[in-house]
């Protein structure tokens, strides 16, 4: 069996080599078979969930602390950093997550997306480790961290496979 690397100086080059040899595969001029590949994906981003719970007696003294900023739930909000008192678990995400977003300072930060129901996922603008050293805090009794930090940011991660 005669072993073919694809070689190159830059990623560009090694990733136009290995299509135009799939692209042999493919076309039935060149036979194949892969075993043990290595890919680099490339850095990771850093995340973590906030889950959103109106049962617990959400009040105007909760806060959701997210790096240097932090957002307090209120009866009428007039700034950026705070929210209002939601009715249900849905609105208390879907706010949290478009206060995260709008915000002035979070925007360039995080990033925050709500499931829907309950829980806002918030991942790190920035890829790799960089993105695990954002802490999150809490008070009250509204909100639930997954942790103290966004977590799992990776600098060139590693895939490996055999097919």
């Amino acid at each position: 069996m005669q072993r073919r690397f694809i070689t190159g100086t830059n990623r560009r080059t090694r990733l136009q080599k290995f299509l135009r040899f799939m692209e042999g595969v493919a076309g039935g001029i060149r036979s194949t078979s892969v075993e043990g590949v290595k890919m680099m994906v490339g850095d990771v981003f850093a995340s973590m969930t906030i889950g959103c719970d109106v049962s617990d007696a959400v009040d105007d003294t909760d806060t959701i602390t997210i790096g240097p900023v932090t957002i307090a739930t209120v009866a009428a909000p007039a700034t950026e950093d705070e929210i209002s008192s939601p009715a249900t678990d849905i609105l208390y995400a879907a706010e949290l997550a478009a206060a995260i977003n709008a915000h002035s300072v979070l925007s360039n930060l995080v990033e925050a997306v709500s499931d829907g129901i309950d829980t806002v996922t918030v991942t790190a603008r920035l890829p790799g480790k960089i993105g695990n050293e954002i802490a999150v805090t809490e008070a009250g009794n509204g909100y639930t961290l997954s942790g103290a930090v966004l977590a799992g940011g990776t600098n060139n991660a590693m895939v490996e496979s055999d097919f």
